[in-house]
């Protein structure tokens, strides 16, 4: 694999709190993606909305979470470039699998995380994951209850509430 280099700017504090449904997610998800796509130097095949703010009617973490898929990983250096004219920074690298980058607009957040179109067991984890809990309202209202307990369990530390989500995420995503 071709070394990269990158740059991992500012860290971004997200908000740990579960609001309830906003129907504006949609727009600020379409907005962003259209803006990303328009872009001259655009590396993305596709960018999709993941995460719960895609789902209707579900709880969430006010942040806007999207899918960005780009040929290789190697362009890492051009998608870093278009990210940061749009203020983006990036936040974590899992090496071989993906990059995690964040905005913040106000009080607007926005993730994206960049893959390469031949991942597909993540691609099909992050997509398939949000079509189960549309088409299952029960799991989505269970996923609801789990993420405000979490949030009140522990309400200064992402980490720990992402690791009690994870353990529903990933028993959901055995079952796809």
């Amino acid at each position: 694999m071709k070394e990269r280099s990158v740059d991992m700017g500012n860290k971004i504090e997200l908000p740990l709190e579960i609001v309830d449904y906003d129907p504006a997610w949609l727009d600020m998800f379409d907005h962003k993606q259209k803006q990303l796509l328009s872009h001259q130097d655009c590396p993305f095949i596709k960018v999709e909305h993941v995460g719960s703010t895609a789902i209707p009617n579900a709880k969430a973490k006010p942040i806007i979470d999207m899918l960005g898929i780009v040929e290789d990983l190697n362009q890492i250096e051009q998608v870093q470039s278009v990210l940061t004219e749009f203020n983006f920074c990036l936040h974590n690298i899992k090496e071989d699998d993906y990059y995690y980058f964040l905005k913040q607009d106000g009080d607007k957040y926005y993730s994206l995380t960049v893959m390469a179109k031949d991942n597909h067991k993540g691609i099909k984890g992050l997509v398939s994951f949000k079509e189960f809990l549309m088409s299952h309202p029960h799991a989505q209202i269970k996923y609801d209850f789990l993420k405000a307990v979490a949030q009140i369990e522990y309400p200064d530390d992402i980490d720990k509430y992402a690791k009690v989500k994870d353990e529903f995420v990933n028993e959901i995503k055995r079952k796809l």
